[in-house]
């Protein structure tokens, strides 16, 4: 299992701050209506974890980045919170 980072979509408010700081380009537009982005499982670096993570720092939301796994066997490329 792979470390992650996770977009909380209930906490999300859709700014994008994520995808416009995520050095991996990993945040992308997520094919949903109402949620916008998504991280993808395949390119998140982790960046050092939470707190730490350019997404995770620059996001004006309190807990809406949060961690998570992938099982790198999955063919799934968005994962969220179980």
């Amino acid at each position: 299992m792979k470390k992650v980072l996770v977009i909380d979509i209930d906490t999300c408010i859709d700014c994008g701050v994520c995808r416009e700081t995520c050095p991996f380009s990993a945040v992308v537009c997520a094919p949903t209506v109402r949620h916008h982005y998504a991280i993808l499982a395949d390119k998140c670096r982790w960046c050092a974890g939470p707190g730490k993570a350019p997404c995770d720092v620059y996001c004006p939301v309190p807990g809406a980045i949060v961690p998570g796994t992938f099982d790198e066997t999955q063919e799934l490329k968005f994962v969220s919170i179980p």
